[in-house]
This record gives C-alpha cells, structure tokens and sequence, in this order.
C-alpha cells in the first residue's frame, strides 16, 4: 500500500505534458502539513528519548491531520493514470487493502489451535463491543453496497455519455 501511495503521488507531482497545466508547485504544498507534524513528531520523540530513554510519541496518530494532502495527491496520481477507471480502481484497491487487514486480523489475533474461520469469526465477535446481529447487519450492508457499485460499474462500462468523435476525458 506504501508503494502505491508513492507511486500515485509521485505521477501527481509529475510535470504535465500540455503547456499551462503544470500545477506541480501547487500540489507540493499538500505534502506540506504531513512533512511538519513528520518533523514534529520526530523532534519530539527524539527529545522524550533523551530525556527518559523511552520510545515515546512515536504513534502515527499525530500524522493523520496531514493525510489529507496526501489522499488529495494519490487521488490526482489515480485520475491521471487511470482517467475515468480512477474511482473504480481506488475503490478496488481499499477493498483488497482491508481485506487482507481482516485475513491478518484473523489469523494473528484470533486465530488458535483448532480454530477454523467460522470459529475466528466467533471469537473476534465475542469480544466485539457491537452485538453479533449488529454486526452481522453491517456486514450484509457492506455486500450489497459492494455489490450495488459493481452493477453501476458495470452499467457505467456499458454507457457512455460522451458525444461520439469528443476528445473529452
């Protein structure tokens, strides 16, 4: 995920080949705000080191004021590499990103001797503090969520709206 985030942020800071559109400048700003609480962070945890010899402050918590910058610029990487399939692809890749969140979740924290997925599933609902049909409500919204955007996809795929012979993106 950290490679793809690279990747799209660097084709958005990439200079445009029409004259005119090269906005490079301006979209380095919005790397701004995550390089100064970085910096921060960094001051600070290094001063609570030499202070204590502890490892302190160094939760990426403090850094999540600065990811909007960041998804603005992987948003703008996406839409230039992958044009109109930018919110698909996206979208596709969030979904694999936690599915495989949930796969580690399961095995790592829930998994056990014997335990199959049924018997993780039960376990990590057991300690959930939402009810088990609570969740099991959320995950059926999910599935037909899931599968709602996949029918508009598809239809998307099938219509398009642009007037034949348009040079419109």
């Amino acid at each position: 995920a950290t490679a793809v985030v690279v990747v799209l942020v660097g084709v958005a800071l990439a200079p445009r080949r029409d004259p005119g559109g090269n906005d490079r400048w301006a979209r380095l700003v919005l790397l701004a705000p995550i390089a100064a609480l970085a910096a921060f962070t960094l001051a600070r945890s290094w001063d609570l080191y030499v202070t204590t010899g502890g490892y302190r402050f160094i939760q990426g918590r403090y850094l999540l004021a600065g990811v909007v910058g960041l998804a603005v610029l992987v948003a703008a990487g996406a839409e230039r590499l992958a044009r109109r399939w930018a919110p698909v692809a996206v979208l596709g890749f969030a979904a694999l990103v936690q599915a495989d969140a949930l796969r580690r979740c399961l095995i790592g924290f829930w998994g056990g001797p014997g335990l199959g997925p049924r018997g993780q599933v039960r376990a990590m609902v057991a300690w959930s503090a939402w009810p088990g049909e609570a969740l099991a409500v959320l995950a059926v919204a999910a599935i037909a969520a899931g599968g709602w955007l996949a029918w508009e996809v598809a239809r998307g795929v099938r219509h398009d709206p642009r007037p034949v012979g348009s040079d419109a993106r």
